[in-house]
């Protein structure tokens, strides 16, 4: 017991690397109430855009726990067209690649992409089960009992 607290004396403590860590809020120097739009990485090359007002942002130890959160949030596809509206929006700081502001629409958006659904998946769904019959959760059409095939 060298120490004043019985460790080694002159010892220092050492968490990773020296210098600037992880930790970076990209949303820094915006303040609530602020008109923005954010470049949010939803895959490994895939971005998509968010645009809506700041009205809470959290600041945490680390990256998965810092967030803002945008009111009347409106999804962006990357032409700029809108995609979706959501009252509000919850983005974790470790996917936003980038922040900037913008002035706030004056006319009333409305969708202008409607994502496309092909008709063909949806009747191949409702074909798999057959009329009259419920299907379970976790059960496969091959695991029915020979009795109930048609």
């Amino acid at each position: 017991m060298l120490g004043p607290l019985g460790g080694v004396q002159g010892y220092m403590k050492t968490f990773g690397p020296p210098g600037r860590g992880k930790k970076r809020f990209v949303t820094k120097g915006f303040k609530l109430g602020s008109y923005v739009v954010i470049k949010y990485k939803i895959g490994p090359e895939t971005f998509i855009e968010y645009e809506g007002k700041i009205v809470d942002k959290r600041v945490g130890s680390e990256d998965k726990e810092s967030y803002v959160e945008l009111k009347d949030c409106l999804t962006l596809n990357p032409e700029g067209k809108i995609v979706a509206i959501e009252k509000m929006k919850r983005l974790t700081d470790s996917f936003i690649e980038e922040c900037r502001f913008t002035d706030k629409r004056t006319e009333t958006p409305q969708i202008e992409v409607f994502p496309e659904q092909p008709e063909e998946k949806a009747e191949e769904e409702s074909s798999s089960v057959m009329p009259g019959m419920m299907p379970m959760p976790g059960m496969l059409p091959n695991m029915m009992m020979p009795g109930m095939m048609m």
